[in-house]
């Protein structure tokens, strides 16, 4: 998902500088408000947070009071304190609510809540941001969230037709945003994620009138190969590829020379049951093919007879196979999902091996947690075990597969008909 992640807008970079220069050539004394911006501005958030507030204190109702206040959230999120710059950014909200802060405010909440995984809450305070005025960035901040929030594989509620509407809300209502030319992305892969190749199409041809020469025409002509390979038109599809890459290729989160840069969004990799080798965590390495791959930020995502394999020469542990309908990979968290008639296969890699000779999991999803080698199989999932010659079968809702030196480690929950033992 993409981070919601607030940024200080270049009009604020500006003004503190300004604030700053001036404390440093005016003799009279600074005030608590200049020296916490600054702190802030030096990233002394402790040392901040204490001006804000004694400012506050002193004059609680001046016209720079909620920018204070605001500050104080960041400065607290700057330290690692997400419980307390919740606070902080709620108490924005509340004692500042005509004020623009009381919008960024719950934009950063729900920054957080998102990064915690809390989507209901996320979305609530996005849902207050997107009631700001056009004349406020909130507003198209809490549509634009929104819309990525619906698109987000983890959310339980994740809903295309809905992204659409928040995407197209940011076009109508704040044209000259910068997150326009995003939405109108968003909106297409919505389309695409529906079904709905041609107006998928449609919006990558607008965007690419729009923003001729620019990364957007990149990313768009990325979305309109991706609509061409869903309409069995591969040959179309590369051509927009090859278009797209020209530009896009360079900043792919999948390269690794730029792993540490902020990487262009919807970058498409691949067509045509194409491979690719992808880096994870530690020195994994996961083969993946699939009827189209893209890149959105640091995740991979897979459409169509996708198939991921483990080579034995990996920290994952025994080599494993994967098929299913559709998938992501999270590059840095080393999360892999897949949905879709699942299924996990798993085979010894050292010949007289006392560990289990083999593995297969079918479920409607299954969640790989690599860091931490565990793995969540779900949707009247079955699960067979195979040691020296002996089945062992369990079914239910859930099951559980940890990876232990190399060794599955096998649990079935209690509702299963039957446990599958160490």
């Amino acid at each position: 998902m993409r981070r919601l992640r607030w940024r200080m807008p270049l009009w604020m970079a500006w003004g503190m500088t300004g604030i700053l220069a001036s404390a440093l050539c005016d003799p009279a004394p600074v005030s608590p408000y200049d020296q916490g911006n600054r702190y802030f501005l030096q990233q002394k958030y402790s040392l901040a947070v204490a001006q804000y507030e004694k400012a506050l204190r002193e004059e609680p109702k001046a016209s720079w009071a909620s920018d204070a206040q605001f500050f104080i959230g960041h400065c607290l999120l700057g330290m690692g304190q997400k419980t307390k710059a919740i606070g902080a950014f709620e108490a924005t909200s509340k004692n500042y609510p005509a004020t623009r802060r009381a919008g960024d405010a719950h934009v950063a909440v729900a920054d957080i809540y998102a990064s915690l995984g809390r989507w209901r809450d996320a979305m609530d305070h996005l849902a207050e941001a997107s009631k700001r005025p056009p004349s406020q960035p909130a507003g198209d901040e809490g549509h634009y969230g929104l819309g990525v929030l619906y698109m987000e594989p983890r959310n339980p509620e994740r809903s295309a037709s809905k992204a659409i509407e928040h995407f197209r809300r940011v076009i109508q209502g704040w044209p000259t945003s910068d997150k326009v030319p995003l939405a109108y992305l968003g909106m297409g892969q919505s389309h695409l994620a529906l079904g709905q190749t041609e107006e998928a199409t449609k919006i990558a041809r607008e965007v690419i009138r729009k923003y001729p020469g620019t990364r957007w025409e990149g990313a768009a002509r990325a979305l309109f190969g991706a609509a061409l390979a869903v309409q069995g038109r591969p040959d179309d599809a590369l051509v927009q590829q090859q278009q797209a890459i020209e530009n896009l290729v360079p900043a792919s989160p999948l390269n690794a020379k730029t792993q540490a840069s902020v990487p262009t969004r919807w970058v498409v990799e691949n067509f045509g049951r194409s491979r690719k080798s992808l880096p994870m965590p530690g020195s994994a390495r996961l083969t993946v093919q699939a009827d189209s791959m893209s890149s959105e930020r640091n995740r991979l995502t897979l459409r169509g007879n996708v198939s991921i394999e483990a080579p034995p020469d990996t920290d994952l542990g025994r080599p494993f196979t994967i098929t299913a309908g559709s998938g992501w990979i999270d590059t840095p968290g080393g999360v892999l999902a897949c949905s879709g008639a699942v299924k996990f296969d798993s085979r010894r890699s050292v010949p007289g091996s006392k560990a289990l000779d083999r593995i297969t999991v079918s479920a409607a999803s299954f969640t790989l947690l690599i860091p931490d080698k565990e793995a969540t199989a779900r949707g009247n999932a079955v699960l067979q075990r195979w040691l020296h010659g002996k089945s062992e079968t369990a079914r239910g809702e859930a099951i559980v597969l940890s990876l232990k030196a190399g060794t599955y480690r096998v649990t079935a929950p209690p509702a299963s008909q039957q446990k599958a033992k160490n």
